[in-house]
């Protein structure tokens, strides 16, 4: 049984521990919910598109952990991948350039805008990727500089949503892509570079932030995943010979 259940209320009660932990201004990711809201007036997805690219199918998150190139390698290994068609791949952020370096272009990209734009950019305009763009506190000149861009965005909050952002729970992109898919109704979620307890990745980031808040983050985005606790999550991170029964 999940433990996912809530309700916005008993997010925001999580979201409040989370910023004091980590020192973070509400004040600021709401204003940056503002921010995002304005920009993406004329352009932004509305929350079916999304769910009925999720609803009932399987779907591939991949994460930015060490084990994400070997995990790619083991399905391509494996011929997985053959059947593309059958899968919806969404990557979080910084997951994004591995993918593309492989070809494999993902259906949907969750992202804070600091990981490689240009190749969020290249999946979007010539694959047509969808881009899920969250605003936080730290992020808005990044959303002023970034998101006019973008054709089409579906955007996110971890605080009070507005009318065309949405807060479907999480905290980083690895986590609020678990959330997101679990919430909008996929059939099975098999996850990929997700090792939350590993050594900090090696993909590339824009901005840096230290080890120990990287570390922190990992944390409580493991624990945000833990808080699912549904039989529909696999995760399949650093298993070279994944098995999807």
């Amino acid at each position: 049984m999940s433990k996912v259940n809530y309700g916005l209320g008993g997010w925001l009660k999580i979201y409040k521990w989370i910023v004091s932990r980590l020192r973070y201004s509400s004040l600021n990711d709401f204003i940056a919910t503002i921010v995002l809201s304005v920009l993406i007036i004329r352009k932004w997805i509305h929350i079916s598109i999304i769910r009925s690219l999720i609803f009932n199918k399987i779907v591939m998150i991949f994460g930015a952990s060490p084990s994400l190139t070997s995990d790619i390698e083991a399905l391509l290994s494996r011929g997985v991948l053959k059947w593309r068609e059958n899968f919806i791949i969404i990557s979080a952020d910084a997951a994004t350039s591995e993918l593309c370096k492989y070809k494999l272009y993902p259906d949907i990209i969750v992202t804070d805008l600091d990981g490689d734009i240009t190749k969020i950019l290249l999946c979007h305009l010539v694959k047509a990727s969808i881009v899920v763009v969250h605003a936080h506190g730290d992020n808005i000149p990044s959303l002023v500089h970034y998101v006019k861009l973008f054709n089409k965005v579906f955007g996110t909050t971890q605080t009070i949503p507005v009318y065309n952002v949405y807060n479907l729970y999480g905290f980083t992109d690895g986590d609020r892509a678990i959330y997101m898919a679990y919430r909008l109704g996929a059939r099975k979620i098999y996850l990929f570079g997700m090792q939350f307890k590993a050594n900090i990745g090696g993909y590339r980031k824009i901005k840096t932030v230290s080890k120990d808040i990287k570390r922190l983050k990992l944390l409580i985005g493991w624990i945000l995943y833990k808080l699912i606790d549904s039989e529909k999550i696999v995760n399949l991170s650093g298993i070279n010979t994944p098995n999807f029964n």
